[in-house]
């Protein structure tokens, strides 16, 4: 029999169409074990990179900290050139200042010029070798890098510091010799090593007490009433030629307190420890000049 053209068919389903598409699974999650080894690994990653940021800011630090010195000694440096006269950079300790005091002393010794009137009741005619004038040339910017609290973040430290009492320094005598760095240029422009009496008395005590002997005002400037200033009161200094540049954070953390620690703590537990391969060598930089062009040496000394 002929098929019928008129008639539908219809199509065959195939098997692939029949069947039933599957069942969609939820994602697994991470088990409590699985999370605690993911936050761990996280945790010691953040560690080294924090590690890292903080060896590449204390040597920003430091780097700061050395530049900004050689700048303003070359700065104390031209001074002294330009108007032939003595002068000192002293680096406050406390508030991270930079300063400028001028003197002119005979070669041979005497009075010190401008002020100095060779008679301040100190023993053995030691005021005939000191005097001096704080000379407001830099402002307040002129300073070492701050922490964030506004505390400077280096310490500088001379390396050959002296007293020049006979009966031997105080334990305040040694600790301002070994905490105020300061730099002395004759009119040529050539490193000298003088002994001064600077203002290194701080308004406050290291334990916040009013100090009855300050010879600085409450913000760490030189009080000019006091002037001239040579009296049983100030500490003698030395001018260096080499000094410490410290990381504060990292220091204060070995020794404590920088100011309320002893001189010789400070010695010992830290300055000594921060030479090339000792212990803290990566948190502190020695730097010696030139004597002739007060520009940093190579080498090691």
């Amino acid at each position: 029999m002929a098929p019928c053209h008129g008639t539908m068919m219809r199509p065959r389903q195939t098997r692939s169409a029949a069947r039933v598409a599957p069942v969609r699974r939820r994602p697994r999650g991470f088990t409590l074990v699985e999370l605690l080894v993911s936050v761990a690994i996280i945790g010691i990653m953040l560690s080294i990179v924090g590690l890292a940021v903080r060896h590449l800011t204390d040597k920003s630090v430091l780097a700061q900290a050395k530049n900004v010195v050689l700048i303003h000694a070359q700065v104390a440096r031209s001074y002294a050139m330009n108007h032939h006269i003595e002068t000192m950079l002293v680096v406050n300790p406390y508030n991270g200042r930079f300063e400028i005091w001028y003197l002119n002393p005979p070669a041979h010794g005497g009075s010190w010029d401008p002020l100095s009137s060779g008679d301040a009741g100190l023993p053995n005619g030691l005021a005939e070798t000191d005097g001096y004038m704080f000379s407001p040339i830099l402002d307040t910017s002129a300073r070492l890098p701050l922490d964030g609290n506004n505390r400077p973040a280096a310490l500088v430290n001379p390396i050959d510091y002296d007293a020049r009492d006979e009966t031997g320094p105080t334990p305040e005598q040694e600790k301002d010799n070994l905490a105020w760095a300061a730099f002395c240029f004759d009119e040529h422009g050539h490193l000298v090593i003088r002994t001064r009496r600077i203002a290194t008395q701080m308004y406050y005590e290291p334990d916040g007490d009013l100090n009855d002997n300050a010879n600085r005002l409450i913000d760490g400037s030189p009080d000019l009433s006091l002037m001239p200033l040579v009296d049983l009161n100030d500490t003698p200094i030395t001018s260096t030629r080499g000094f410490v540049i410290s990381e504060m954070s990292k220091a204060e953390s070995v020794v404590g307190d920088w100011s309320a620690t002893g001189a010789q703590n400070l010695v010992d537990d830290w300055l000594i420890l921060t030479g090339p391969g000792e212990r803290y060598a990566d948190f502190a930089e020695t730097i010696v000049l030139s004597r002739y062009s007060a520009g940093q040496l190579a080498g090691d000394f």
